[in-house]
């Protein structure tokens, strides 16, 4: 078939019928004619066209990520990371615990200097000097001794614990005089054990 003749019922084919030629078969023309047209697939149906308009990270979505291995140091920037903010807690405790202590310290300072200008018969006006009227005052003073009676409870609770301990340990010394005592009367040997007695 001549080049021409093809070129002519080409281009007499209907164009849905002519592009679905042209998309599944790349046509040349004969080398005869004075100058060789190539007919190609439109670049609007090659496949490369389209895979150029989709952006890269959408491209790169379909692939399977790669799965990284567990990282060692994973278990040590948590450990550091709470024992820093323990360490912080503490500071800030420190710093909280010094300022009441000084609050304290600052107010109980002025109630002794009224007291021994008091004692010293001088004339005072102890309710002007304390503070008494403001609430500002008034509030700090509340606060101080709330402050000091909850350090009390806590070296009396401790006081408390102590002289319970003393008490247990001289009963036990006492339970043991009164065994030793027995032994030698030859009774029924008897043993105490956190309060449960076993003859």
């Amino acid at each position: 078939m001549e080049p021409s003749i093809l070129v002519r019922q080409l281009l007499r084919t209907p164009a849905s019928c002519r592009t679905t030629l042209v998309a599944t078969r790349n046509f040349s023309l004969a080398p005869s004619l004075p100058h060789a047209r190539f007919l190609s697939t439109p670049t609007i149906l090659r496949p490369s066209f389209w895979a150029s308009m989709i952006p890269k990270p959408l491209k790169d979505r379909g692939s399977a990520p790669k799965s990284r291995g567990w990282n060692p140091a994973t278990p040590y920037i948590i450990l550091s990371l709470l024992v820093g903010s323990q360490a912080i807690q503490i500071l800030w405790l420190k710093q909280e615990r010094a300022h009441s202590l000084h609050k304290a310290e600052a107010k109980i300072g002025l109630l002794r200097e009224v007291i021994e200008r008091v004692q010293n018969g001088e004339d005072v006006d102890v309710e002007k000097v304390l503070g008494t009227g403001d609430e500002g005052s008034e509030r700090e003073w509340a606060e101080v001794l709330r402050e000091v009676k909850e350090e009390e409870a806590l070296f009396q609770s401790r006081k408390k614990r102590r002289a319970l301990r003393e008490e247990a340990a001289r009963e036990e010394r006492e339970q043991a005089g009164v065994h030793d005592e027995k032994k030698e009367k030859g009774v029924a040997k008897v043993e105490s054990i956190g309060g449960v007695k076993f003859y």
